[in-house]
């Protein structure tokens, strides 16, 4: 397996996660309503060669608390991985220590099939997270809406 990402050293067991899925089927003028699947799983390897292979859809920069910080590491940053796990955006890898945190996350539309990978690149000191979205859809309804859920995701975990 080629660890070109140091996937290696963060790999963690697959998530437990039940939750139901994120979204719903309802009519919305012909636009797919994103609805990730539950239990949906991604083999490390292909997770990389896809993470290599696709541009990112979206990046920006998050600043997060103290609190927030701390709260990502508690429980061997697992409290974390759940609490994403519950929107049905399951995790890949995730650790490391202060001054750095690295986690990745997956998930797929139930509907489209459409792929979703993150990227979550914490920054202890400046308390500053940078994340990069990856996805093999066009820029579109879905990409849109896999932001906002992962941004509602993010946001609902800070303390």
């Amino acid at each position: 397996l080629d660890d070109s990402l140091g996937l290696d050293s963060l790999l963690s067991p697959a998530s437990t996660t039940t939750a139901g899925s994120s979204g719903g089927s309802g009519s919305n003028g012909g636009v797919p309503t994103l609805q990730l699947s539950p239990g949906f799983k991604l083999m490390p390897g292909v997770f990389q060669e896809r993470w290599r292979s696709l541009a990112p859809a979206e990046q920006y920069l998050e600043s997060l608390n103290m609190a927030t910080v701390a709260a990502l590491a508690a429980n061997n940053h697992k409290d974390f991985c759940t609490h994403v796990g519950q929107a049905n955006i399951f995790t890949m890898a995730c650790g490391g220590q202060a001054p750095m945190y690295k986690y990745y996350f997956y998930a797929q539309d139930g509907l489209t099939q459409a792929l979703f990978l993150v990227e979550m690149v914490v920054a202890t000191e400046i308390r500053q997270a940078t994340i990069t979205v990856k996805t093999d859809v066009q820029q579109g309804q879905l990409t849109a809406q896999f932001g906002e859920l992962w941004r509602a995701c993010l946001a609902g975990f800070y303390r």
